[in-house]
């Protein structure tokens, strides 16, 4: 007979034991004044066993409620793609990122749905409520990893197709203005660089050991060199998108370039259809001078905002000493008015 037939009255039982065990012990105490006797002990026992089994029969208890079948959730019908023609590897780096990120997150998309199959036939031969409660809590747990990849694989199919039939104009716009921003900030870490050692350079010695040297120099120095490394890798991908040949790709492939072409419903001209191949290579319309003007007027009203969120920085900070919130602000003050005039010239 299992103890969860009878785990309420078992529970009950455990309770006893535990309250006579504790009442046994304190009359045993009270008559020897403290002294451990063999009664002190077998009411120790007692306690310990009716502890025993109250939580054995507590959680026995617990397992024999209903178990909600009618609750049980559904299997997911969520499913990914196959046979795609850009799964073959191929000599092209830049969609092969987006393929390695795009098969990491199928693979745990199926490792998923595995789980979730398993946990769904114990959901339905759970003989304890423990057991089910358990299975359904991972149920859940993986039927979001399950949702989370396949929305990831989604958005890199997606882009992978666009790569792979050639239209690059987003990521070579992306990828030129994250190195713009990269060259923007080297530029100005090594300003901030040359004013940190300037004024370094006016303090006594004994003032400059004070001080530790320059801290934030040695932090700017070692965001410049990842940097450098980042724009050799933002240049390098740039160089390839521009010069990759879609073409010798299809051919290798065997794929044929017109159908690539079809294959995009989100180009609306016939003319963009055609020359989709070729787009790895674009013929960009030039830019006229009130364009480039506006570019600039544009980079200069960006720069414009990031010190003056800096000088805003800089007066709020209650912990900066006096002459160096002051040493600080004319240098800000300074470049918001070489900036400003910048703006006037090109307007």
């Amino acid at each position: 007979m299992e103890l969860k037939d009878h785990a309420g009255k078992y529970l009950l039982f455990g309770i006893v034991l535990i309250i006579s065990g504790i009442v046994a012990v304190n009359y045993d105490n009270e008559q020897n004044g403290g002294v451990a006797t063999a009664f002190f002990v077998f009411s120790t026992l007692v306690i310990m066993f009716g502890v025993l089994l109250t939580f054995s029969s507590g959680m026995a208890l617990y397992d024999s409620q209903e178990i909600p079948y009618d609750s049980i959730p559904d299997l997911p019908k969520l499913s990914l793609k196959e046979n795609q023609k850009w799964r073959p590897e191929t000599n092209f780096r830049y969609l092969e990122e987006f393929k390695k990120s795009y098969f990491q997150s199928e693979k745990t998309f199926y490792e998923s749905l595995k789980s979730i199959n398993n946990e769904h036939k114990h959901l339905h031969n759970a003989d304890g409520f423990i057991i089910f409660s358990r299975s359904l809590k991972n149920f859940h747990s993986h039927q979001r990893s399950l949702e989370y990849n396949y929305e990831i694989c989604s958005e890199l199919e997606k882009k992978i197709e666009r790569i792979f039939a050639g239209d690059v104009r987003t990521d070579l716009r992306e990828l030129e203005e994250d190195l713009e921003k990269s060259e923007l900030k080297i530029r100005q870490n090594r300003e901030d660089i040359q004013e940190e050692e300037k004024y370094l350079a006016s303090l006594s010695e004994e003032e400059r050991k004070n001080k530790g040297g320059s801290l934030f120099n040695s932090f700017r120095k070692q965001e410049n060199k990842s940097l450098e490394i980042r724009m050799v890798k933002l240049r390098s991908r740039i160089k390839e998108l521009k010069e990759f040949d879609h073409t010798k790709l299809y051919s290798e492939l065997g794929v044929s370039a017109e159908a690539m072409r079809l294959e995009q419903k989100g180009l609306a001209e016939i003319k963009d259809k055609t020359d989709l191949v070729n787009q790895i290579n674009p013929r960009q319309k030039p830019k006229t001078p009130e364009e480039l003007k506006q570019e600039r007027i544009n980079r200069l009203n960006q720069d414009k905002r990031k010190f003056e969120m800096e000088r805003e920085k800089i007066i709020s900070d209650k912990d900066l000493l006096k002459e160096e919130k002051i040493r600080k602000l004319n240098f800000l003050d300074e470049k918001l008015s070489e900036i400003q005039q910048d703006i006037y010239d090109n307007l």
